[in-house]
């Protein structure tokens, strides 16, 4: 059994682990612009084809959907945390961080990571860079 004592400990953990997600989210965001600013820096203006439009795209659709990932997990991650900060009774599942027994977690919603897809913080940011990959570098 657990006494109440290491109640901080577990939440310190999950605290850690939102951090670390949300720190790897935004390192997600910075690599896709760098890709994308790289790209348009070095390419001469006749050099920008639709080859390398494509593989502009194609990277940016796999940092938005490891960005989307992240904030995913974080979301859930958040669920349990707010599940263990409020439980008073202990039992010999409190120290075990999945996120799947949590009640009400938006992780058992099947359409929960489309919503990360498309949430405000990921879909701005990333179409952004699609309209520069996709109109603005070809202009160059």
């Amino acid at each position: 059994m657990s006494n109440f004592s290491e109640k901080p400990i577990v939440l310190g953990f999950i605290q850690d682990i939102i951090t670390r997600l949300s720190q790897n989210s935004f390192l997600v965001k910075g690599w896709s612009a760098s890709i994308v600013a790289v790209v348009g820096a070095l390419l001469e203006k006749n050099a920008y084809t639709l080859n390398m439009t494509y593989v502009v795209c194609i990277s940016i659709f796999i940092f938005w959907f490891l960005n989307a990932m992240y904030l995913y997990h974080e979301r859930a991650f958040r669920h349990l945390y707010n599940e263990k900060a409020t439980t008073t009774a202990f039992h010999d599942k409190y120290f075990l961080l999945n996120v799947n027994d949590v009640k009400g977690c938006c992780c058992k919603k099947i359409w929960s990571f489309t919503k990360s897809f498309l949430s405000l913080t990921v879909l701005p940011f990333h179409g952004a860079l699609l309209v520069v990959a996709i109109y603005v570098l070809p202009i160059k």
